[in-house]
């Protein structure tokens, strides 16, 4: 080589040398746009948030398992954890396998808001589920973080904050200025013309049931018992029913939970109370309807979900779920909703693309415009919701000991406001 070709030599080597910060300045941006695109580069699963890993995502559960309501809402748990098998047993979500974590609140707030913000500020899971109804108590927290929160949705955070998300439309119903006629239009189809309202004194029954009052009444109804401030435990119902039975209402509609609904309705039999309507609340269950036996003829359920007894491809995933994960577990509302809950956080983490944050999950959620929890619910548009109420629902009503319901289809109304 001559002195002349080491000497343009050394010069093309310190040219390239001097550019070199340009170009690795360059690579970096070009990995960086693709890693945010959700490219197919070598980065692209890479850890992208808190609870995120390259072959997991990490969720944490919050849900009053034990304490004076576990036993009503333990089965929550086992419903995520069927969703999380089957997700898994699937291929996880976006290549990554999913991990639940869950904590025990006991049903007490300052547990539950220490639970809930120990969530959000460990930096170990991506996004909680909210099985405990003392969710609004860390809400603003939760929101100032921006954390992703998914639960059944009916409590007023859902309606607040961008990153809360229900998997249903029932937020609305603490809204007491507007509601959807479905449940007073389907009470009147079956000859409902005075109504007897009642609820617990918790935050979010007399609000509901109010909405429930004011729209049968501008349907032409007539409201002649109110009660609602009934004890969420022991509470004697003696003096409600002999109000109704002196009201002459034909139509019962009580927001009790599952605790309560047995008592109720064997007392409503022993009364020999038979109205035409008799809507309770929580009490889609196959323990329930063993435990009220010949009492429960009559009485009728609402359901954001299509029924079992209709059999569904979705069921099938379900009970397919449950039954790897609690096998002692029968189906039922508290169980299927926990399914749902955590359904709804895997529609999130899909549509937040292969490196997910907390703002790709919030932001694409909010546009998904027909989730409809696998074919369990009709669907619904997550640009409206919570700004609407749950204008869909199935009935069931139980008949010669077994859950019977009515239609293959969701009946449908309009929401009603200014009320």
């Amino acid at each position: 080589m001559t002195v002349g070709a080491i000497a343009r030599r050394h010069h093309n080597v310190g040219e390239a040398m001097r550019r070199r910060p340009f170009v690795l300045v360059c690579a970096v941006v070009t990995i960086s746009a693709l890693a945010l695109a959700g490219g197919s580069s070598a980065f692209a699963g890479a850890a992208s948030a808190p609870g995120v890993s390259a072959k997991q995502v990490v969720v944490g559960l919050v849900n009053p398992s034990s304490g004076a309501f576990g036993s009503q809402f333990a089965a929550f748990v086992d419903g995520a954890k069927a969703r999380v098998y089957i997700a898994n047993k699937d291929g996880g979500i976006n290549g990554r396998k999913i991990k639940l974590i869950v904590k025990d609140d006991a049903g007490d707030p300052t547990r539950s808001k220490n639970e809930y913000l120990g969530f959000a500020n460990d930096g170990k899971v991506f996004g909680i589920i909210a099985g405990s109804f003392w969710v609004d108590v860390a809400a603003q927290q939760l929101a100032d973080k921006g954390i992703p929160v998914v639960g059944w949705g009916f409590t007023p955070s859902y309606k607040k904050y961008p990153n809360f998300f229900g998997h249903s439309a029932a937020a609305a119903t603490t809204d007491e200025t507007q509601g959807a006629d479905t449940i007073a239009k389907w009470a009147k189809s079956k000859g409902a013309t005075k109504m007897a309202t009642l609820a617990f004194s918790d935050p979010y029954g007399p609000p509901a049931q109010r909405v429930q009052t004011k729209i049968f009444e501008k349907l032409g109804g007539k409201n002649v018992v109110t009660v609602l401030d009934l004890p969420l435990q022991n509470a004697d119902y003696t003096a409600v029913i002999q109000r109704i039975k002196d009201s002459g209402a034909d139509y019962i509609n009580a927001g009790f939970n599952q605790s309560n609904v047995v008592a109720f309705g064997k007392a409503l039999a022993q009364a020999n109370i038979h109205p035409k309507v008799t809507l309770l609340g929580q009490g889609y269950q196959e323990d329930i309807l063993k435990a009220l036996g010949s009492a429960g003829e009559g009485i009728s359920f609402a359901l954001e979900f299509a029924p079992f007894e209709l059999k569904l491809p979705p069921h099938a995933r379900y009970l397919a779920g449950l039954k790897k994960v609690a096998p002692g577990e029968t189906r039922g509302i508290q169980s299927m909703i926990g399914w749902m809950s955590l359904d709804a956080f895997l529609k999130g983490l899909e549509v937040a693309g292969k490196n997910p944050t907390w703002e790709s999950f919030i932001t694409n959620l909010r546009n998904v415009h027909d989730y409809d929890a696998g074919g369990l619910e009709p669907a619904f548009d997550y640009t409206q919701v919570p700004k609407v109420g749950q204008k869909c629902w199935y009935f069931v009503t139980i008949h010669k000991g077994k859950f019977v319901p009515d239609g293959k289809t969701p009946k449908c109304g309009k929401i009603i406001t200014g009320l």
